[in-house]
């Protein structure tokens, strides 16, 4: 945890409040700003960037930016709380596919919330409201190791005990299936295991579909839960179906 200043004492109630150390990779991106070498490479951000080192915006972006600015029809009147009823049926469709037997059945619901960040903490609220109620015993969290920060921080912050599934063997530099089915099997009943659907984060490195359905079969067999992260649909592959797979299967 940081300290604050000593000239910052006394100036206010939340004077004994810790901070939150900040994430590695945002301290490393700090070191790569100071740093005056002009040959120098970073390797640590989760956006692409151009050779001028800024994030590069994707066509299709720039081309819905004007859509917007031109469109005299949009107003900036409050959103329902839900968000935008046709934008929740448009991502819903685009995860799971309009076939789904989820959207079909009429199990699928959406929400718009404000960045990836803020899923992952109303999806772990939710969770430890009302999912605590099936599962009255202490429900544990995995996630994969390694991790980034706000995914742990994400659950453990409303209350759940967070657990690490491997999932990256360093010395061969691959998935580590074997230790990660290991691990899932260990784990009580109703658990809830965090999976990401496509560039996993750290690693960048997923799942076959093969292998997939071995961690499937785990899932189902030992009643886990599943809460997928899908923060890349189609920048992995290039291919917005593709990359929606492993959803699309488990969910079916």
């Amino acid at each position: 945890m940081e300290t604050r200043p000593s000239s910052m004492a006394g100036l206010s109630v939340f004077d004994d409040t810790p901070l939150q150390a900040a994430a590695r990779y945002r301290v490393l991106a700090a070191t790569f700003i100071r740093d005056p070498s002009p040959r120098k490479l970073f390797l640590g951000n989760r956006e692409y960037c151009k050779d001028d080192k800024r994030p590069a915006l994707l066509p299709v972006v720039q081309k819905v930016q004007q859509r917007i600015v031109n469109d005299v029809t949009l107003n900036h009147e409050y959103l329902p709380t839900l968000g935008l009823t046709e934008f929740n049926k448009a991502v819903t469709a685009l995860l799971l596919g309009n076939g789904s037997i989820a959207i079909v059945e009429k199990r699928a619901e959406s929400i718009q919330v404000p960045g990836g960040n803020s899923a992952l903490f109303i999806g772990a609220h939710f969770l430890r409201q009302w999912y605590s109620i099936t599962c009255p015993q202490q429900t544990r969290v995995y996630i994969s190791i390694p991790y980034w920060a706000n995914h742990a921080s994400a659950f453990f912050e409303v209350g759940f005990e967070i657990y690490g599934y491997r999932y990256w063997n360093s010395e061969k530099l691959c998935l580590a299936l074997p230790w990660l089915l290991e691990d899932l099997e260990k784990a009580p009943e109703f658990s809830i295991v965090l999976l990401h659907i496509v560039a996993h984060q750290p690693t960048a490195t997923d799942p076959t579909p093969s292998e997939w359905m071995q961690i499937a079969e785990v899932m189902k067999r030992k009643r886990l839960f599943p809460f997928f992260y899908s923060a890349a649909q189609g920048l992995a592959t290039g291919d917005v179906q593709r990359d929606a797979w492993p959803m699309k299967e488990l969910v079916a």
